[in-house]
């Protein structure tokens, strides 16, 4: 018997990273044309589509849409599990942003039912992409520095830490802000005119929450450093990541500014899931770390 953990395609994480931990991430599913493909760590699954495909075909028009991860999925991939006879504690994408964690505990309700001796233990993230990602890689710091922890223990670290993992990010096009309905049409036409760019993060409700606006794309990206500068808290390790939706140059512009004034190298780099950049759109520059000032609501 032992403790596994589970988490989604929203977390971002290298597939590197995700081997050498022996971590279990369940695909997503996306639509674009009428096709759906899987979003998962490993591009080169079948049916699977490549962030680099993804952004390309983003910016030649085409649309996205995204789905939660399905009752059934979730069962099939839980009870081979507790058959096995371990535990599973699955760190979901926020309640904020999707209905995966509601389908996630129903199907822990019914498999518990069928494994009563066996735990399943659904835990909120309350956090996307890359921040979600961090969340795991604390989670995965603590079962390995006590590899007897209890699966109750476990998740409660996890609640514990959870909020002190913010998202900070600028976007390239609002129109995508708009589709998603966390920006008006008009909104979004005078900002692309007047070069607004929001400055958004995610709240303590893992909600996408717009914070400030500021005029240049330069002048966001100067927003997201000093975000981290005045904010972080954890300085002296590698717990500031950064991800992106098809513009890297920009984000390791600003990765060369954080640690050119902080001294703080980046600790994970990638490129944003589609699942997430369905929603973003291309441009999108984010910086996620921790902090012992819990996010705003």
């Amino acid at each position: 018997m032992s403790l596994k953990l589970y988490t989604d395609a929203t977390c971002d994480l290298p597939l590197g990273y995700i081997k050498e931990h022996d971590l279990t991430v369940l695909p997503m599913p996306i639509s674009m044309n009428g096709t759906e493909y899987i979003v998962g760590p490993d591009e080169t699954a079948k049916g699977n589509i490549s962030v680099e495909e993804f952004y390309k075909r983003i910016a030649a028009g085409e649309r996205a849409t995204t789905a939660q991860i399905t009752l059934e999925s979730y069962t099939t991939a839980f009870e081979k599990e507790l058959k096995a006879g371990n535990d599973i504690v699955y760190l979901c994408f926020s309640s904020g942003l999707s209905g995966c964690v509601n389908a996630a505990r129903l199907s822990s309700e019914e498999l518990l039912e069928k494994y009563p001796d066996r735990k399943l233990i659904i835990v909120d993230t309350l956090a996307a992409s890359v921040g979600q990602g961090l969340v795991v890689t604390l989670a995965v710091e603590k079962m390995e520095a006590e590899p007897d922890i209890t699966p109750e223990d476990f998740a409660a670290y996890v609640e514990s830490q959870k909020l002190r993992v913010h998202h900070w990010f600028t976007v390239g096009d609002l129109k995508y802000l708009a589709k998603g309905g966390r920006l008006s049409n008009t909104s979004a036409i005078v900002g692309t005119v007047l070069n607004i760019k929001p400055i958004l993060d995610v709240s303590s409700e893992g909600k996408l929450v717009s914070r400030e606006k500021v005029q240049g794309r330069k002048k966001a990206m100067k927003e997201l450093v000093g975000k981290f500068v005045s904010m972080c808290d954890d300085k002296q390790s590698a717990h500031l990541y950064i991800g992106h939706t098809g513009c890297e140059e920009e984000a390791r512009a600003v990765s060369a500014m954080i640690e050119e004034q902080t001294g703080v190298k980046t600790g994970i780099f990638t490129s944003i899931t589609p699942i997430i950049g369905a929603h973003t759109g291309i441009g999108t520059i984010a910086v996620f770390f921790l902090s012992d000032t819990p996010r705003k609501v």
